[in-house]
């Protein structure tokens, strides 16, 4: 999708992938990943850090909606599959290979699921199951980006 002599560093040629308005360049985007994930130092490391970005923007969209659901009226996703190709916004690539939004939208969407709720510092158990469930517990290990535990 993007020239060879052009894939890394990131180059005026990825902009043409980019939306309009407010999206017509990566300033807004590449801001707030850097902030979380840190400099790529190559391109590698940048669509490994790219799909742990998708795989944790839309997981809470989803849990937002499971701990929601009875107040709410659904989930809009907004593409199911990129009509050319592009590194966002999408479950599937223009390829239609799934990529990190889809395993997170797979993942939130689990028939029972302990969920984080930012807002209130809560967890919440989501049960779409039939029957009830009683004596659960959970346990929570921390793991770094190369997912290795954190010993803390």
């Amino acid at each position: 999708m993007i020239p060879e002599d052009h894939l890394w560093p990131i180059d005026s040629v990825w902009l043409y992938y980019s939306g309009r308005g407010e999206f017509k360049n990566l300033d807004r985007f590449m801001g707030a990943f850097t902030a979380r994930y840190g400099e790529s130092d190559d391109l590698e490391t940048f669509l490994l850090k790219n799909q742990i970005s998708s795989y944790e923007a839309i997981r809470p969209m989803f849990e937002a909606f499971a701990v929601n659901k009875f107040h709410s009226t659904g989930v809009v996703q907004w593409m199911y599959n990129s009509a050319w190709p592009t590194l966002y916004w999408q479950l599937f690539d223009y390829y239609l290979m799934p990529n990190g939004a889809f395993f997170g939208a797979r993942k939130s969407s689990s028939p029972v699921l302990p969920i984080y709720n930012y807002g209130n510092n809560s967890i919440y158990v989501n049960n779409d199951r039939l029957k009830e469930l009683n004596g659960l517990s959970l346990e929570v290990k921390v793991y770094d980006i190369n997912s290795k535990m954190d010993p803390k």
